[in-house]
């Protein structure tokens, strides 16, 4: 059982936000790949922007949905909070793939940085099963986020190994360094939202289970 069911125009528009949070961690993993290869990545900056300015016709409708609805006052805030955080996250996604697209990264750490999108793009899948399921069964959404929580760790750790290398490099342009931190920085925040993301949906389902 989904969490919205009282509202089917909710529930439907709160998937298609769903699957603008996919498509655009989608595209960013892939820019990333890309990026920790040497190529251009022009063309997934254009494919997020897009993605993000289609999000937000639809957010404007499901807001709308929660406003006119008749549902209960924490109820309507919950939902607001967490389209809000999803909003959030591709704001951050689409703001960090134009900090990418400005500059090339080291290229003693691409391999790193290749590596990491890997775990990146482990930890978006399982926050895009996770929020799915709050409208096809929200106990998936526990399960989604104790696996989430195991994904983040790594990814934390992969970070933090990029940062130790970059403070101990010695053959690196100090303009690609300050490159190179912005974008960890930009990371960071990245893995701070997706938590964010998480357990803003794992303390709605404990208050209506």
């Amino acid at each position: 059982m989904g969490l919205f069911g009282e509202s089917k125009e909710f529930s439907h528009l709160f998937e298609e936000l769903v699957k603008f949070v996919e498509k655009s961690s989608r595209e960013f993993v892939k820019l990333l790949q890309y990026a920790s290869h040497g190529k251009d990545v022009m063309t997934f900056v254009k494919k997020i922007e897009s993605l993000e300015r289609e999000m937000d016709n639809v957010r404007e409708k499901a807001e709308d949905e929660v406003y006119k609805g008749s549902f209960l006052p924490f109820l309507k805030t919950d939902r607001l909070l967490l389209m809000d955080d999803m909003d959030d996250l591709v704001d951050i996604i689409e703001e960090t793939s134009k900090i990418i697209a400005c500059g090339k990264l080291p290229k003693s750490l691409r391999k790193d940085f290749f590596e990491f999108s890997l775990c990146l793009g482990q930890n978006f899948a399982i926050l895009n099963l996770l929020l799915a399921s709050l409208t096809e069964r929200i106990e998936g959404v526990m399960e989604h986020y104790e696996k989430l929580r195991e994904e983040r760790r790594k990814m934390k750790e992969k970070m933090y190994e990029i940062y130790r290398k970059v403070f101990l490099a010695r053959d690196i342009n100090p303009r690609r360094i300050d490159f190179t931190l912005e974008i960890l920085h930009r990371m960071t925040v990245l893995h701070r939202k997706v938590g964010d993301v998480a357990d803003r949906a794992r303390m709605m389902v404990i208050k209506y289970l």
